[in-house]
């Protein structure tokens, strides 16, 4: 099925060793939030989620983990597990894509950025809805790229039914659809009935999401819209977007901070940099070149331009909602700029001696493992400031509209998390802390999932008693 190749095994052997030993750590945050979600999805249903919360998300994730906890049991590994398997199956479509629309030698290198890429493992653990929608947008785009619109169809449908942001991915297919059937009809080529044949696996998830769309209008739910900060907050997520888009408010204070994360947090800025050159040296070449391939419009060409449209869509369309600039929400984004790096990579060492090649590597790995480790990128510094969280130092986006998700982007993440468990775990009544507020940054939602995760050792009148000489 995977047709995989041996170069995808050490990325697939790195990122196993970085992810699993967090495996057993409780829900953190919007972790703990989905967890919830899970388990009421669980212990009742979806009309157990629907009246639980007051808006909601699409129920694959939640769904997938409640067939987990009925097979498994309802405890920590059980809920991170479902991130382990998306983690390896993203490494694997990231490489099979990348070698289907560009090479070999791009694909290693992508798959082995994806494995090491602090976003990724940071949302990864929880299986957080961005980060199961990005592997499933890699690997709809994988299977358009080869021309399979039923297995397309199929996985972009389950995409929708993951996170509404996921809607850009057959509307960008459609755009490329669309000019590509157009130089058809100039060109008086193609087939009719395979074009309504293909046309009806495009709009597939379209039709699954208005499915959805309509249970919840049927239930008297409605679609995800807590924490919408715009004006038009009443009238839900899809209308503020739609109005951002209109009348240009897309161009607000969260957009800027969610932008300036994009290109410049947690030395990203090194690979916008490596992508700008690497692409300018190759379109001095071959601009001819790619304008042609542009042209011809083969499949391989057409799911790289789906991926550029739905990037470019989702940074003016979905980064700039008024909501907290969570780094997660980047990471869709993030996925092609890997490929983008990767491909550059390749491009610039090409004009290296065997010493320049061995430099460069020298120093992106080590760029590559402070990133996943630390937060001393002096441009993050610059921008937002630190804090300490359990003796831990992040860049301090939570007090730049990021929420306390804003500590989310890297490893430190996971470690405050695993630190924050065991202390839940072996706590003996409560726990003795100088940052009640960062051990128990959600009240009903912590306890919902201790009650869940049957950790009585914890007194849910008094879980906390802030220290003032215990930093931690």
């Amino acid at each position: 099925m995977f047709g995989i190749s041996i170069l995808i095994l050490l990325p697939l052997i790195i990122f196993s060793i970085l992810y699993l030993p967090f495996v057993s750590t409780l829900p953190y945050l919007d972790g703990n939030i989905q967890f919830n979600m899970s388990y009421d999805v669980y212990a009742g249903g979806i009309g157990n989620y629907f009246m639980q919360w007051k808006s909601v998300h699409p129920p694959f994730k939640f769904i997938a983990d409640s067939i987990f906890f009925r097979m498994f049991g309802v405890n920590p590994a059980t809920y991170n597990i479902l991130g382990y398997i998306f983690g390896l199956l993203g490494i694997i479509y990231l490489f099979k894509l990348s070698k289907s629309i560009l090479n070999k030698k791009t694909a290693f290198f992508a798959s082995l950025l994806l494995s090491v890429s602090p976003m990724f493992l940071s949302a990864g653990v929880f299986s957080l809805t961005d980060y199961l929608m990005t592997v499933l947008i890699v690997i709809s785009i994988y299977y358009y790229s080869r021309g399979d619109y039923v297995l397309y169809g199929l996985f972009a449908s389950v995409t929708v039914l993951t996170k509404e942001t996921a809607l850009l991915l057959p509307f960008s297919v459609m755009i490329i659809e669309g000019f590509s059937y157009l130089r058809t009809i100039v060109k008086k080529t193609g087939n009719a009935t395979l074009s309504i044949i293909k046309g009806l696996y495009l709009i597939l998830p379209l039709i699954i999401y208005s499915l959805w769309g309509l249970s919840l209008a049927m239930s008297g739910q409605k679609a995800w819209n807590d924490w919408n900060f715009s004006s038009t907050a009443r009238e839900g997520s899809f209308y503020t977007i739609l109005n951002n888009l209109i009348t240009f408010k897309f161009l607000n204070d969260y957009a800027f901070q969610s932008w300036t994360q994009l290109f410049f947090l947690n030395f990203i800025w090194i690979f916008w940099g490596l992508f700008i050159v690497g692409l300018i040296l190759y379109l001095y070449r071959n601009l001819g070149y790619a304008i042609k391939k542009i042209y011809l419009g083969e499949q391989n060409t057409k799911a790289l331009l789906t991926f550029i449209i739905f990037s470019v869509l989702y940074v003016v369309m979905v980064l700039s909602f008024q909501t907290f600039t969570v780094p997660r929400y980047a990471l869709p984004v993030i996925i092609p700029l890997l490929i983008g790096t990767a491909w550059a990579i390749d491009k610039i060492t090409g004009r290296f001696g065997i010493t320049g090649k061995t430099l460069f590597f020298i120093f992106f790995a080590t760029i590559l493992v402070v990133r996943l480790f630390y937060s001393l990128d002096p441009i993050s510094i610059k921008l937002w400031g630190q804090t300490k969280v359990f003796n831990l130092t992040f860049y301090a986006l939570d007090k730049h509209l990021a929420g306390n998700e804003g500590i989310a982007y890297n490893m430190e993440y996971l470690l405050a998390a695993r630190y924050r468990s065991g202390k839940i775990k072996s706590a003996k009544g409560y726990i003795l802390s100088g940052q009640c507020d960062w051990m128990f940054p959600d009240p009903n939602n912590d306890f919902k999932m201790i009650n869940a995760f049957k950790l009585y050792n914890i007194d849910f009148a008094f879980p906390c008693s802030y220290n003032y000489w215990n930093n931690l």
